[in-house]
């Protein structure tokens, strides 16, 4: 099975698509941004606008803090290894 991207990978990934940027030490730039993005898709054949929706569905609302984003990306991050699992298992 392939690496998965770590929650706080997909969190920088959200924080800048979805959220105002929260700390203007940040340096994450586009590029990594896009990187994610493809790992995303390489990895687990989402694209971005499937793991909005998938965000969205749970409790319909977005984290109100950095620990609680983190908490529901875990937790995301091990529905998309399981859904990878069973999808390249054949």
């Amino acid at each position: 099975m392939q690496p998965s991207i770590t929650p706080e990978e997909i969190a920088v990934y959200i924080k800048h698509v979805w959220f105002e940027p929260t700390n203007p030490n940040d340096t994450t730039t586009l590029k990594e941004i896009f990187a994610i993005q493809m790992d995303l898709y390489s990895k687990y054949k989402i694209l971005p606008s499937a793991l909005k929706s998938m965000f969205q569905e749970d409790n319909n609302r977005f984290p109100k803090s950095e620990k609680e984003l983190l908490n529901r990306l875990f937790d995301l991050d091990n529905q998309l290894q399981s859904i990878y699992a069973e999808r390249f298992s054949n």
